[in-house]
């Protein structure tokens, strides 16, 4: 993970993930892309945590 500022209010985050999908299912799983939208929902948490302070499982 890297960490770009783009401006003093804006910074990107950059992330690469190698991983090899052992079983059946994990082939299955990558396949349909579901890995990348995980990475993409916890990101979005991420991203939410730091700029709010509060989880989106925060209530």
């Amino acid at each position: 993970m890297a960490f770009t500022q783009l401006n003093s209010n804006t910074t990107r985050v950059w992330v690469r993930l190698e991983w090899s999908p052992e079983n059946l299912a994990e082939r299955a799983w990558a396949a349909l892309g579901f890995d990348n939208m995980q990475v993409r929902a916890d990101l979005l948490r991420f991203k939410e945590f730091i700029e709010t302070g509060r989880s989106g499982s925060d209530a």
